[in-house]
């Protein structure tokens, strides 16, 4: 009978080896207003292979500190990563995507 500790491993997702820097396609929907409803991001690494266990993030910095953080869920195809955008005001100081692909962080400002 295997141990939970083997169950636990043998269910948790494998992560995707790439070696250089990933590719971050994104793609916004907006509503009647123009403002950015929500986001769609793809993760390939930099052969155009998709990256399916990347955790993105979506993080609206505030002017006193604050951030206010989205996790985008995967949707298809396969690295594909869809959200919408925290409401932005009028003491808000911008927009930062951050991809998670094991123990690597990367973080892309982004435009309003």
């Amino acid at each position: 009978m295997p141990s939970k500790g083997a169950a636990v491993a043998a269910s948790a997702p494998k992560l995707a080896e790439f070696t250089g820097v990933p590719r971050f396609e994104m793609s916004r929907e907006r509503d009647a207003s123009g403002r950015t409803a929500a986001i769609t991001v793809r993760v390939t690494d930099s052969a155009g292979r998709p990256l399916p266990t990347a955790d993105v993030r979506i993080l609206r910095q505030f002017t006193d500190g604050a951030v206010r953080e989205t996790q985008l869920e995967a949707t298809t195809p396969a690295g594909s990563y869809r959200g919408s955008l925290p409401n932005s005001g009028p003491n808000t100081d911008g927009l930062v995507m951050r991809v998670l692909l094991g123990a690597r962080r990367f973080e892309v400002p982004l435009a309003e």
